[in-house]
C-alpha cells in the first residue's frame, strides 16, 4: 500500500504490479500501521477494491479515459484469425484479463500481471518481429477517484474500529 506504483522488467519475465499510492491513503495508511502491525484484514479489502477496478477497466475498455481503438490492420487481422470484431480490447482470448491477480499481507495490497506482454499493453511502446509494431498505452492497472474514495474509507474505518 505504501509505495509507488511500477514496473520491473528482465529479460524472463514482465511484472507489473499496481498499488495506490495518494497522499490522503499513504497518510491513512501510515497511521493505521502505527497503531496496529497488522492490517491484514483492511489490506485484504483494498486488494479487492484494487481487483474490482482492473476488471472494470477491461470491461469499459479504459476509465476514467476510454483506450485507443485497435488499428484497422489489427481489427482485420482478429477477424482473419476468428477472433471476431474490435471489441473487446485486450481480451482477444481473455488471457491477460485473466492473468490479474490479487494479493495482500499484514502492511500491503497489490494487483498484478506475470504475463510478458502485460506491460507492453498497459504503457504501450515498441512491439513485435524487429520492433516494427507501436503498440498505444492502454493502462489497465487505473484507480479512478472513486476506488480511492473507497480504499480511503476502508482504511478510516479500520482506524476507527482500534
Amino acid at each position: 500500500m505504501v509505495g509507488k506504483p511500477g514496473r520491473w522488467y528482465n529479460e524472463q519475465l514482465t511484472m507489473i504490479k499496481f498499488s495506490a499510492n495518494t497522499t490522503e491513503i499513504d497518510g491513512l495508511a501510515k497511521g493505521l500501521l502505527a497503531r496496529s502491525s497488522d492490517m491484514s484484514e483492511a489490506m485484504t479489502a483494498i486488494a479487492g477494491v484494487m481487483l474490482d477496478a482492473v476488471e472494470e477497466n477491461f470491461e469499459q475498455e479504459g476509465r476514467p479515459e476510454k483506450w485507443t481503438p485497435l488499428a484497422e490492420e489489427t481489427v482485420e487481422d482478429r477477424r482473419r484469425k476468428g477472433f471476431g470484431p474490435e471489441h473487446p480490447i485486450l481480451q482477444r482470448r481473455g488471457t491477460l484479463a485473466a492473468s490479474i491477480q490479487a494479493q495482500s499481507s499484514g502492511t500491503e495490497a497489490l494487483v498484478h500481471s506475470n504475463l510478458r506482454y502485460a506491460a507492453i499493453q498497459h504503457f504501450g511502446g515498441k512491439a513485435g518481429r524487429g520492433k516494427k509494431v507501436t503498440i498505444p498505452p492502454r493502462p489497465f492497472m487505473v484507480l479512478t477517484r472513486e476506488d480511492e474514495d473507497e480504499i480511503a474509507g476502508i482504511l478510516k474505518e479500520a482506524l476507527r474500529k482500534l
